[in-house]
């Protein structure tokens, strides 16, 4: 295990996805929604909550460091296994790391061994956000039973934009660790996320397609099966964010998030072109003030069908988990 001087750890967590519709209500993301924090697929750590590092506990819009830039891993590959993360100043291969690991060891109580005694990130886990100064990082993916970053387990990130100061980012671990069909192959990219509301108020939503058999995707209210879809994003690559609204659908940012008043009722994920509904979740209500992004995950070729998580990006962590909640149809 190496620790080096390149960034510097202030708070690090494991979401542990808990399974939910329930209206997301004004307390939505500091009570992760009363439903607990054990995924209904038994996969993220048994004592993921509890415990923690001072920043855990912090929005983003709180922490707001004024020389420093934060990051958060996904965990969206159906068949991974328990991941930890390296970090190297782009170009350097002066690897820090295992992040995760040394997360532990600053704070043994932080809860983050996984079901096997690891200290790994699970399907479909979402780290607390961790600082690190700015700049831009080559990321490598190791197992979580790694004790150095000699050795990952996919190509290493080496072409992800730089991550600039007081900016916020989610790192995807998206795809087939073992290939299924023709499902997309495990890789790793990055997404800039938003931390604040749009100006005019209301909700900031979007919509990432981190499903492995789905190479474009929309998303949208209704469904295809009542004849009732209307998209509200369309065209959404594998392992991308929107970058676009449906027509009418609204203003959308640089970060792909559209402003909308709130949103209730039944959602839906199609495949773009498709001729049923991937996933579909009935009443979901998020109201207006929060920050949030929608991902299809799972759907690996031959595995359990595609779901919905639902990630609150700018409420603070639930102990040391991101408030995200796999969403039950």
């Amino acid at each position: 295990m190496t620790r080096g001087a390149a960034f510097f750890v202030i708070g690090l967590a494991v979401a542990a996805c808990s399974s939910s519709h329930a209206s997301s209500g004004a307390d939505a993301g500091d009570a992760g929604h009363d439903a607990g924090v054990a995924p209904d697929t038994g996969s993220s750590g048994d004592d993921a909550g509890g415990g923690g590092v001072d920043a855990a506990a912090d929005t983003p819009a709180e922490t707001g460091p004024t020389s420093q830039t934060l990051v958060r891993l996904a965990d969206w590959s159906p068949d991974a296994v328990p991941l930890d993360f390296c970090a190297a100043p782009h170009g350097t291969g002066s690897w820090e790391g295992p992040l995760l690991a040394i997360s532990a060891a600053l704070d043994p109580d932080a809860g983050l061994a996984g079901d096997a005694g690891s200290h790994g990130l699970t399907f479909p886990g979402v780290t607390a956000y961790l600082s690190l100064a700015p700049g831009q990082y080559d990321v490598r993916i190791v197992d979580a039973r790694a004790t150095d970053c000699s050795v990952g387990i996919v190509n290493d990130a080496v072409t992800l934009p730089a991550f600039a100061a007081n900016a916020y980012t989610t790192i995807l671990v998206v795809g087939d660790a073992s290939n299924a069909g023709t499902d997309a192959a495990l890789t790793v990219t990055s997404v800039a996320d938003d931390a604040t509301l749009p100006a005019g108020g209301g909700l900031a939503l979007r919509f990432i397609n981190a499903s492995p058999s789905v190479p474009s995707a929309a998303f949208g209210t209704g469904s295809l099966a009542s004849s009732t879809f209307v998209p509200l994003f369309t065209g959404v690559a594998f392992g991308r964010a929107s970058s676009g609204a449906a027509n009418d659908a609204g203003a959308i940012d640089g970060n792909g998030y559209l402003a909308l008043p709130s949103l209730s009722g039944d959602v839906s994920v199609v495949a773009t072109g498709g001729t049923a509904d991937l996933a579909t979740v009935s009443d979901l209500s998020i109201t207006a003030g929060f920050v949030v992004t929608l991902a299809v995950i799972g759907g690996k070729t031959g595995g359990a069908a595609p779901a919905l998580i639902e990630c609150f990006d700018d409420r603070p962590a639930v102990g040391l988990l991101s408030p995200c909640f796999v969403l039950s149809p």
